[in-house]
C-alpha cells in the first residue's frame, strides 16, 4: 500500500512505582508507556509533517518537508475527497478529519520525544 516501516523496541521497562497504583491506573500508566515507545518510534514521512503545518497553521515542521511535499500532500487530499461519495458533502470537514489522520502521528512523535 506504500511505504512500511517495521521497528523493533528493547523490553517495555515499566517502573516499580507503577505496582503502587490502583488496578485501573496501572493499566492507563502501562498504555501511556506502549503509546510513547510507540510514537518515538515512528518513521514518518514528508506528508505527516507537513499536515501538521497545516493542521496547526503552523511551520514547526517545515524543516522536514520540502514546499513540493506540501503541494503534492495538498493534491492528495483533495483527489482523495473527490472519492467520498456522500450527499450534503461537508468538505471543510472531511479535508480537516483527512489532514488530521497525517499530522497526527507528527504530533503524536513530537509530544512523545519531548517527555
Amino acid at each position: 500500500k506504500g511505504v512500511v516501516s517495521l521497528q523493533v523496541a528493547p523490553e517495555l521497562q515499566i517502573p516499580a512505582s507503577i505496582d503502587e497504583l490502583p488496578r485501573a491506573a496501572q493499566a492507563e500508566a502501562i498504555a501511556q508507556l506502549l503509546d510513547k515507545e510507540i510514537h518515538s518510534r515512528y518513521r514518518l514521512l514528508p506528508a505527516n509533517f507537513a499536515a501538521a503545518d497545516l493542521l496547526e497553521d503552523s511551520d514547526r515542521f517545515a524543516d522536514r518537508y520540502e514546499s513540493a511535499d506540501r503541494t503534492h500532500f495538498l493534491q492528495y487530499i483533495e483527489k482523495q475527497l473527490q472519492r467520498i461519495d456522500l450527499p450534503n458533502r461537508d468538505d471543510d470537514f472531511l479535508r480537516t478529519r483527512l489532514i488530521e489522520m497525517y499530522a497526527n502521528p507528527a504530533i503524536n512523535q513530537a509530544k512523545a520525544l519531548q517527555a
